[in-house]
């Protein structure tokens, strides 16, 4: 057995307290850091989702989504991480255990009603302008599209309505060929103008 002074054995404990020697204070300071960078994001994004908002501009359907998949990321280990510190340690496995189950059945739901709600997008040409075609197709095909404003963002209004006829297929990426009827919308999106017919 080695012995040591008094003076070793007080570096020897500080040397195990340090952040760097203790595996607990590491996972604590990188928690903290994912926390701090997820408020950052979610706050970000919010105040420019509502500036955008402001000037008729919202966001596509991928950033959408990525958004919400990463504030919900967020909250799920902000929650695991405020239950481990708050020292309920008895309640940790019982509470992530109906959160879990909460988690996979709510998986289980949105997957189920993402297939119906789910509205693809497209980038097109139509009269000579750009859109952002939304598809929406479950028993009739209607495709709404908005001004284009680069890869993540379109227009909050829609500005023509199309109109392809029953069925669930998508017109831009099927090999389905038909007549549809354009409906240009007034400014406010909410009734038609003007229409026209074309094939497809």
């Amino acid at each position: 057995m080695i012995d040591m002074t008094e003076h070793e054995r007080e570096v020897l404990k500080k040397l195990r307290d340090y952040p760097q020697f203790s595996g607990e204070k590491i996972k604590e300071s990188k928690l903290k850091t994912f926390f701090a960078y997820h408020c950052i994001f979610i706050i970000v994004a919010s105040v420019l989702w509502i500036l955008l908002n402001l000037v008729g501009i919202t966001y596509r359907i991928v950033p959408t989504y990525l958004f919400l998949g990463w504030g919900a990321l967020g909250l799920i280990i902000s929650f695991w991480w405020g239950l481990i510190k708050s020292g309920f340690h008895a309640l940790i496995k019982v509470l992530l255990g109906f959160v879990g189950f909460g988690l996979v059945f709510g998986f289980i739901v949105a997957a189920f009603i993402g297939v119906f709600l789910f509205t693809p997008e497209h980038v097109v040409k139509l009269e000579g302008h750009t859109y952002v075609a939304e598809v929406r197709a479950f028993l009739n095909v209607n495709v709404d599209y908005y001004k284009y404003y680069g890869p993540l963002l379109r227009g909050k209004t829609k500005i023509i309505r199309g109109d392809f006829g029953s069925g669930g297929y998508d017109p831009y990426t099927s090999d389905n060929h038909g007549t549809v009827e354009y409906y240009r919308l007034g400014p406010k999106g909410e009734h038609y103008i003007d229409s026209w017919t074309d094939t497809f």
